[in-house]
């Protein structure tokens, strides 16, 4: 299940963060909340969510994070072993999060965690 809120300033961090609580509890795999009015209050409880859902991907792009919750929600998506891929924006910069996997010389395969690419 996808679910895109893009560009939907009229929903608030406290809308979201009832979306946060509910989403380890649905099928939701793909979420999209760029340009909605999220701010770092709201998205403070992403990083626990992230550890119990199943989704995929996220980007949050649009809003512009404190570097303390960037850090957390960074440190969040490495642990949650599901989320393979995480946009977001510090300091006016985006940043592509992804897990990547490849086989290792012996065919067995490794999961790698790319860096934080900021274009």
């Amino acid at each position: 299940v996808n679910l895109s809120l893009d560009d939907n300033r009229r929903i608030t961090s406290a809308s979201l963060s009832k979306l946060f609580q509910l989403l380890p509890r649905t099928p939701i795999r793909h979420l999209a909340l760029r340009r909605t009015s999220l701010c770092d209050k709201g998205a403070a409880e992403l990083p626990a969510a992230l550890e119990r859902c199943t989704l995929k991907s996220l980007d949050v792009s649009g809003h512009h994070f404190s570097l303390e919750l960037v850090q957390e929600l960074l440190a969040a998506v490495e642990l949650a072993v599901g989320v393979s891929s995480l946009v977001l924006d510090d300091a006016a910069q985006r940043i592509h999060w992804r897990r990547c996997e490849q086989s290792d010389i012996f065919g067995q395969n490794e999961v790698v965690t790319a860096d934080a690419r900021k274009k």
